[in-house]
């Protein structure tokens, strides 16, 4: 009953964790659209400025004002998007450290099993060398450690 508990507890994590790593996307996805609207924002700029010079025409402060405020705006945005996102990744962080432990134990003694591992690309299955100890994609046939064949193990 503890085991199901256990996975049960991980699994709640993980589905928060792939929620809030979803919130993160999104925030950078929308972080990256209004750096590019402002570089935008100064292409128009340099292009009135440029315009109004080789015609003699005088520069069109209003314009030149309206479209630094907006750059300004967000500039702002930009500011407290990151803001949030330095909030969001460090409460990820912190549960991932508290939750899930590093090795979860195989569900049987044999040492072929797959086991749960916190990996750089999140938590995922593994296969562990019976041989060496390596770790080991599910699917892998030989060991990419030491050589070790898995296929000799059937």
């Amino acid at each position: 009953m503890k085991l199901f508990k256990s996975i049960r507890h991980n699994a709640q994590n993980l589905a928060e964790n792939a929620k809030k790593n979803v919130d993160v996307k999104k925030i950078e996805f929308t972080i990256k659209g209004v750096k590019k609207e402002n570089t935008l924002l100064y292409a128009q700029i340099g292009k009135l400025v440029y315009t109004c010079k080789k015609s003699g025409k005088p520069i069109v402060s209003k314009e030149i004002d309206d479209l630094c405020a907006q750059i300004d705006g967000n500039r702002i945005k930009v500011a407290g998007l990151e803001s949030k996102l330095t909030e969001l990744n460090s409460q990820s962080k912190a549960a991932a450290e508290d939750d899930i432990p590093l090795n979860v134990a195989p569900i049987s003694k044999n040492e072929r099993d797959l086991r749960l591992v916190r990996t750089d690309e999140g938590v995922r299955f593994m296969k562990f060398c019976p041989n060496c100890g390596g770790a080991n994609e599910p699917d892998s046939g030989v060991c990419a450690s030491c050589g070790y064949s898995f296929k000799s193990e059937k």
